[in-house]
């Protein structure tokens, strides 16, 4: 099967980039599928993930705005005419991707949801888009399939029989965790508002007045709108808290961490907690509309104050940490990426 993904940003170190890699790499080298990617917006194209040498990447490098869209659909319905895919998998899940059903009837389209089903259709970003909720709604019914990420995603308006729950998959890991507390946290995404890292540090500031030898390693892409260094300054924290950029090799800082800190406000499927699930971490959360906050390995706080308790119960309480990180290692494994890609088997031979 000859399968095109149409993606955005592939080449950045978010979590689409890194499930889409894990994906292709398995579909290509695996599965033995020809394997197409075609991305928009990147800076860059040398890609953050490791992608298997034999899928071919097809960059449409203009920087897009709503002036160029239709420039985006002549590009993009060429590349199809010429690649000529079986199959269609749309992961990039910004407004130019609703766009994508009207451009063409053929091949077979599947819309594979990333968003939270609030960003769909409630976006802060397309709010003043004529018919924003229209365009969405007749753009995902014109789809063949659409792969959601959790069972909550499920959507109304759509027939159930074109709705498959696909949760991501990780690559278990199954060497040695440690068994000793290390004193240090780790958070992990792209430095943004979004994600609530300014109330994460006031809480993180709290924590070290009490635990000064505790400290908090932030990895991720930062926002030029949003300056966590200033925030760690205004707080007086710098000595208990690190900012990294993204790394490929997270994997060796979740080893040496005792727990996950999250404060987003809106996530569909955080890649970080099954990252961090996979090392034997609990995480401290706020609530989410997703399958993998669960109270079995996270403490789930309702406001801020319970988001403080819910670090010192972690820091002061071993068994608590062992038994939360011994339940999301468990977890974890049901994500393991044979497992997953069953699921996938079975989708693409119902869809070819």
């Amino acid at each position: 099967m000859r399968i095109l993904f149409i993606s955005t940003s592939i080449t950045n170190s978010g979590g689409v980039s890194k499930v889409t890699s894990l994906k292709a790499n398995y579909f290509a080298d695996e599965l033995h599928h020809e394997v197409h990617i075609a991305s928009t917006n990147d800076t860059t194209q040398k890609t953050f993930y490791d992608f298997s040498d034999i899928i071919r990447f097809h960059f449409i490098t203009s920087k897009l705005n709503f002036l160029k869209l239709i420039t985006f659909q002549l590009k993009l319905k060429k590349l199809v005419k010429e690649i000529k895919p079986d199959l269609v998998i749309v992961n990039d899940n910004g407004f130019k991707s609703f766009l994508i059903p009207f451009v063409f009837s053929k091949p077979k389209l599947v819309y594979e949801l990333h968003a939270s089903n609030k960003h769909l259709l409630d976006s802060e970003a397309y709010k003043n888009i004529p018919f924003y909720k229209s365009i969405v709604k007749q753009a995902l019914k014109k789809c063949d399939a659409i792969v959601l990420l959790n069972q909550s995603q499920k959507l109304d308006f759509l027939p159930e029989n074109k709705q498959f729950v696909i949760p991501n998959p990780v690559e278990v890991y199954n060497g040695f965790l440690k068994s000793e507390p290390t004193q240090r946290a780790i958070a992990v995404g792209r430095i943004t508002t979004l994600k609530g890292y300014e109330r994460m540090l006031k809480s993180w500031k709290e924590i070290i007045a009490k635990h000064p030898n505790y400290v908090l390693d932030i990895f991720g892409s930062t926002d030029n709108s949003f300056d966590v260094e200033s925030i760690i300054q205004s707080l007086e924290i710098q000595s208990n808290v690190s900012v990294h950029k993204a790394v490929n090799n997270i994997e060796e800082h979740y080893k040496i961490a005792d727990f996950l800190l999250h404060a987003s406000f809106d996530e569909c499927f955080p890649m970080v907690f099954l990252e961090a699930m996979n090392f034997g971490l609990p995480i401290v959360c706020y609530p989410l509309n997703s399958d993998l906050v669960n109270p079995e390995y996270c403490l789930i706080s309702e406001n801020e104050e319970e988001y403080l308790n819910n670090i010192f119960k972690l820091i002061e309480n071993e068994n608590l940490r062992n038994n939360l990180g011994e339940n999301a290692k468990k977890e974890s494994v049901k994500y393991e990426i044979n497992l997953i890609m069953e699921k996938w088997k079975f989708f693409l031979k119902k869809n070819s």
